[in-house]
């Protein structure tokens, strides 16, 4: 079982009862909580640490989140000190703060330019595992708007995904094609296994409307693009119209559409597995991996996509919970009509 630590200013801070490390493609900071009944010191002796910390959280020798401590709650008596830390990765500052850039206006830049001039203050790098990224003709930061806010109403429009890394910085990712050497089974290794499907955010079709002009400069007659995506596994009525977060032509809005109609029909059907532990052959789990799953029950004999993370610790020991979606979800492709057959007796059917 790994050793989880909490590293500040160079020192390292062990031994805790519990321990909730966080990570989710839908969520784009990690987070954690860490609780000790405090042995560091004397009842007399200062807390070792305050709110606004930069810290890191290890598992052995590797770092899992780096970030800051948002809160601490401590209960004190004769004898001991309790001690609750909870905290969130450096990109919780992106979540918080407003974006502040000279003009607030962005002209012929790609996303990942635009973010490291937003980021830069915050001492966050950015990358992407997607490869060059087209330039973004004009975007401009709303006013009071978050600096995630603002970078997620770009990212969608570029069927992306912002994501907290392990050392804290941004990430614009995808959908991951990497696959973990496991398998999932109800039968053998999950020790609890949850389903919900709720259709309430699925419609039959999704129309997204922008305003924009023409020709490369900007000038000329106004017209309004238009791109659709439709969801055959919708059986009734249901459209939404929904507009454009930025300028855009119809062949960027034909990725938005699509989407918004794969992220919606993904989330609509998720699984949850409980497993021993917090690796698998030596590596830690985490999210935007795709991992082998055998459940007899639901009918599942498939890959599935790693969407959320969560790491555990307590006084039975250490598990992870592993929440999984379709492989296709978050997918920026239209989706051919072969993929709209489900597979006999399975649950979670096709994306």
């Amino acid at each position: 079982m790994d050793d989880v630590s909490l590293s500040i200013g160079g020192v390292e801070y062990s031994g805790w009862t519990s321990v909730v490390v966080r990570r989710s493609l839908d969520e784009f900071c990690s987070s954690f909580i860490l609780e000790i009944v405090d042995t560091w010191h004397t009842s007399k002796s200062q807390i070792p640490f305050s709110s606004g910390d930069p810290c890191a959280i290890k598992a052995g020798k590797e770092t899992i989140l780096t970030g800051y401590i948002d809160d601490i709650g401590i209960v004190s008596d004769s004898d001991s000190h309790s001690i609750a830390l909870t905290g969130r990765s450096k990109a919780g500052d992106l979540v918080d703060c407003s974006a502040i850039y000279k003009t607030g206006t962005f002209i012929n830049q790609t996303l990942v330019d635009i973010a490291k001039k937003i980021c830069s203050p915050f001492g966050i790098s950015v990358k992407t595992d997607v490869g060059a990224l087209g330039k973004i003709k004009k975007v401009s930061i709303q006013d009071g708007e978050t600096c995630f806010d603002f970078l997620n109403r770009s990212a969608k429009m570029e069927g992306l995904l912002l994501a907290s890394t392990a050392t804290g910085d941004l990430l614009f990712t995808r959908a991951g094609k990497s696959k973990r050497n496991f398998t999932i089974s109800s039968t053998t290794n999950a020790a609890r296994c949850e389903y919900t499907d709720s259709k309430r955010d699925v419609y039959s079709s999704y129309i997204f409307k922008g305003q924009t002009l023409t020709g490369s400069d900007y000038r000329g007659k106004a017209y309004k693009p238009k791109a659709s995506a439709s969801d055959t596994l919708t059986k009734r009525y249901r459209p939404i119209i929904l507009q454009a977060e930025s300028q855009a032509e119809n062949a960027r809005l034909s990725v938005r559409a699509n989407w918004e109609r794969n992220v919606r029909r993904a989330r609509a059907k998720k699984i949850t597995y409980t497993i021993p532990g917090w690796r698998e052959n030596d590596s830690l789990w985490d999210i935007n991996s795709l991992v082998s799953v055998s459940d007899p029950i639901l009918g599942i004999a498939d890959t599935l996509l790693i969407s959320t993370v969560e790491l555990s610790l307590d006084d039975s020991g250490t598990k992870t919970m592993l929440e999984l979606v379709h492989p296709n979800a978050y997918s920026i492709f239209e989706l051919g009509p072969e993929k709209a057959k489900r597979k006999r007796g399975s649950i979670l059917g096709p994306l």
